[in-house]
């Protein structure tokens, strides 16, 4: 089987595997990450293959986490893809270093205490295209979208009312855009690896920092009392 052949198959697979997600982290976020990831591949210079596979399979641990509404903290979503990626790697009967760098790509894309920090070029195009995709328009869309699957109304939250919360608190209940842009968007920009992917996130980055402060000047009538 081709290498072209290996990624049709998967593709059709994880597709499969992802119906009925919620929508923050569906197959479409998938498709994106495989975009931006080849992208940044190709201006980087990583291998294809492992960088179009790993973004693929990076997220099937998802489907597990969903199914708790991540209210089990002691579950890690990349270290249960990358689990769960190996007997399909396998199948494909690819040797054993092929397997190793895509899972280590896999493994260590999270943003928080990943279990391994990425060390390969392919790791580190798969950690940036996920974490592009939570800034920006698609990331402000994203956010919100993630709030909506847990009924939360919340559309602003003072500092000093999400402050009082623990960050380690995985409560649903808790959660904003302000919040998480506090505690998690606004320092992505500064944690990408590569250097295309650096231009893309300053970029996003200035967007949603815009977008929530249009947000707040608005919920404060500041166009008003001005």
């Amino acid at each position: 089987m081709t290498r072209s052949q290996i990624i049709k198959k998967t593709y059709e697979l994880v597709e499969k595997m992802f119906s009925g997600l919620g929508p923050c982290h569906d197959f479409y976020h998938t498709k994106r990450v495989i975009k931006t990831a080849k992208y940044l591949a190709q201006k980087e210079g990583a291998d294809m293959f492992i960088v179009e596979m790993a973004a693929l399979l990076h997220d099937i641990g998802r489907i597990e986490e969903y199914k708790h509404k991540y209210q089990e903290n002691n579950l890690n979503h990349a270290d249960l893809s990358a689990k769960n990626a190996r007997p399909i790697l396998k199948n494909f009967n690819l040797d054993q270093k092929t397997i190793g760098n895509i899972c280590h790509a896999i493994i260590s894309h999270r943003f928080r205490n990943p279990t391994e920090l990425a060390r390969t070029i392919e790791a580190k195009v798969l950690r940036d295209a996920d974490k592009l995709d939570s800034l920006g328009a698609i990331g402000i869309a994203r956010a919100f979208i993630w709030l909506g699957e847990y009924r939360i109304g919340t559309i602003y939250v003072s500092k000093k009312e999400w402050s009082k919360f623990n960050i380690k608190n995985k409560d649903a209940k808790n959660d904003s855009l302000q919040r998480e842009w506090a505690i998690k968007l606004s320092k992505i920009k500064d944690s990408i690896f590569t250097k295309s992917g650096k231009q893309l996130a300053i970029k996003r980055h200035k967007f949603m920092e815009k977008f929530l402060e249009d947000l707040e000047g608005e919920i404060k009538m500041n166009h008003v009392t001005k």
